[in-house]
């Protein structure tokens, strides 16, 4: 058996699948000799042993879990194909859905409203101002830590 012929049907004696025994004795020969062959006799076994044992943990993992974790890393593909902006506008959309990215952004707010306070305050203080500054922040409250349905 020639060496090309060989490589080709590594796989298949890696796996055992060769059903003639003649070709079986050959490749086991030529395996010997060769060692481009032997090496990549190796790389073929560790492989489906690493393989064998993947599909042991998984069956560990419950189905649900598997289906996000696949669901998720075909979002993170699909977003790599995106411009650069685009990539960053989805990260804020998902920092500002959760509840820790609302909270920094009330946070924020916050701030820059004390500050306003402050300089009004320096100022001469506006009651008006005041008011309306008080209702922005409920309604700014109640939209920010609202639970998405």
């Amino acid at each position: 058996m020639d060496h090309k012929q060989a490589r080709a049907k590594l796989k298949e004696y890696a796996l055992g699948e060769i059903a003639d025994k003649q070709q079986e004795n050959e490749m086991t020969l030529h395996i010997e000799k060769c060692e481009i062959c032997k090496r990549e006799l190796l790389l073929w076994q560790e492989l489906i042993d690493k393989q064998m044992v993947n599909e042991r943990l998984a069956s560990y993992i419950p189905k649900e879990f598997r289906d996000r974790v696949s669901y998720r890393m075909n979002k993170i593909n699909s977003d790599r194909d995106l411009p650069p902006i685009v990539r960053r506008i989805h990260a804020m959309q998902r920092a500002m859905s959760s509840v820790t990215g609302r909270l920094v952004v009330q946070v924020l707010i916050l701030l820059a409203a004390l500050i306003y306070l402050i300089m009004l305050k320096r100022h001469g203080l506006n009651i008006i101002a005041f008011v309306f500054m008080a209702l922005g922040f409920i309604v700014i409250f109640i939209v920010l830590l609202r639970k998405k349905k």
